[in-house]
């Protein structure tokens, strides 16, 4: 297993804040899905949501994603994408990062570095 380093250890500053904007890039998606595609998934799910109420059955549950497909994809989508990013930022924070990571945000800054203030992050990075 390599040797894993917690995300402000033996970071550069600019290498730290690219890995800042990664995770608030991360959760910036995360909100965005959940203000923008939950009510719409839900909202599709309206009729089925008030025939639970009355009779609550998992076969209801059921049928209602089997006849809603696109509705039920962007839920359970929406869903596995939050789960995918809090475990991501768990191991994180359990477990540091692994060299690789660290190796890619070190040659992520030389790349901003290189094109220089004409990136988007380059201003935040190395202000």
């Amino acid at each position: 297993m390599p040797h894993r380093l917690m995300p402000d250890q033996c970071l550069s500053k600019p290498a730290y804040r690219l890995y800042q904007a990664g995770v608030y890039g991360r959760w910036l998606v995360v909100a965005l899905i959940w203000c923008t595609l939950i009510p719409w998934s839900l909202w599709q799910f309206r009729e089925d949501i008030v025939l639970l109420q009355d009779h609550f059955t998992w076969v209801a549950i059921r049928y209602g994603f089997a006849f809603q497909l696109v509705p039920a994809f962007t839920l359970f989508a929406s869903i596995g994408f939050t789960g995918a990013v809090l475990i991501r930022q768990s191991c994180h924070l359990l477990w540091g990062l692994s060299i690789k990571e660290r190796n890619n945000l070190i040659r992520g800054t030389a790349r901003i570095r290189k094109i220089g203030p004409r990136h988007p992050l380059w201003r935040w990075l190395f202000r």
